[in-house]
């Protein structure tokens, strides 16, 4: 009933939808083309996407209605390479400055200009003879993430401000490296600052018909009490009037991919554990799958995730914003992915999910269908 529901709203959508989406995909395509037109030798780099988002919300907790609406995300940016050792580079994004997990802009605000605020400022310094790498400003957070579903842990909109460096290792057939990084969260003239430290240790086995990845990474919250600038972005972990529990979180993760032939095959286990919790909430698993990709037009990825994420299990102000809930919850992701065109994707996606403890007797869905193109 679930894919006869979803598959039914799609296509009444798209068919609602279909100028508008035609138009922004009109522009992304000229875009696309102009910057294709750009040397490879050259030192910059231009880059971008374009999502328009239909999204439907039904059989919310508190008894919300159905909520129905259109939203988009523009992001466009570049880097440029100064010399052999060093790499500048921004993005602009829409969406509300104030909120560091989201670049969307709903539309149906009596017409009023969309803000953009600046995504990424950093630079990156790279050694020529050695695989180290550091990076200071804002920049996207650097981790290897799991194979299906990545954001459980840190959703991919927020980027951090502060500081990372990378060293890699390679052997015959296997690689190998570790990832730190000290976050700034609140600056403070009289007190003590708000900060993150977070490192991360991985591996890979790029073999075929077989690769792996795995990886064990670790986020350390400080001082995260000191006021309310840091709790008012709470999203459901326990807490009145501060954060309950301290978090020290283990993100553990490994992928399996099969890869023979045009449909391959990927696995990814997630395992989260925070370790300074003060409630016996303080886990969190998830299990997934996915077949195909989505490489060249008219290829088709299928894939699916369960999950289950308990109260104090991940620090909720930086975790995804794709469930109806950030954390406290249990469900399900599953969804289907369209390589139109190049560099163009349909992706036709569910996310069901009810409270975990105590546990919830009402199912939340969100449904959504987005077409997204880069340049």
């Amino acid at each position: 009933m679930i894919v006869a529901s979803l598959t039914s709203w799609t296509i009444d959508m798209i068919f609602r939808k279909w100028k508008s989406l035609g138009s922004f995909l009109l522009v992304a395509l000229l875009i696309e083309t102009m910057c294709r037109a750009q040397e490879e030798k050259k030192p910059y780099k231009f880059l971008g996407d374009f999502r328009f988002r239909s999204e439907f919300d039904t059989n919310r907790d508190n008894a919300l209605p159905n909520r129905f609406r259109d939203r988009v995300r523009l992001r466009f940016g570049g880097n440029y390479r100064i010399n052999d050792y060093f790499t500048v580079g921004g993005r602009l994004t829409t969406g509300d400055p104030e909120d560091p997990n989201s670049p969307y802009q709903t539309l149906g605000t009596v017409f009023k200009k969309t803000s953009f605020a600046l995504d990424q400022a950093y630079v990156t310094f790279r050694l020529k003879t050695s695989p180290f790498w550091i990076t200071g400003g804002k920049f996207a957070h650097p981790f290897q993430t799991p194979a299906i579903y990545k954001e459980l842990v840190w959703d991919a909109d927020v980027h951090p401000e502060g500081v990372a460096a990378g060293y890699g290792f390679n052997w015959t057939g296997a690689k190998a490296g570790l990832i730190a990084a000290d976050y700034a969260l609140v600056e403070r003239n009289r007190d003590k600052d708000t900060f993150a430290a977070a490192a991360q240790i991985y591996f890979e086995v790029p073999r075929q018909p077989f690769s792996l990845l795995g990886a064990i990474g670790g986020y350390r919250y400080y001082n995260i009490d000191t006021d309310q600038t840091v709790f008012r972005d709470n999203a459901g972990n326990a807490g009145a009037t501060q954060f309950q529990s301290d978090f020290a979180i283990i993100d553990v993760f490994l992928n399996v991919t099969y890869k023979r032939g045009r449909w391959p095959v990927a696995f990814n286990a997630q395992f989260i554990k925070n370790t300074e919790a003060k409630i016996a909430e303080d886990a969190g698993i998830a299990v997934g799958a996915a077949l195909g990709e989505t490489k060249s037009p008219g290829d088709i990825k299928l894939y699916y995730q369960y999950q289950l994420i308990e109260q104090d299990a991940v620090f909720s102000p930086f975790v995804q914003d794709d469930f109806l809930a950030q954390t406290n919850f249990k469900g399900h992701l599953f969804g289907l992915t369209w390589r139109l065109l190049e560099k163009t994707d349909l992706n036709l996606w569910g996310l069901i999910s009810k409270q975990d403890s105590p546990s919830g007797k009402n199912w939340q869905n969100r449904l959504r269908a987005d077409l997204t193109t880069s340049f």
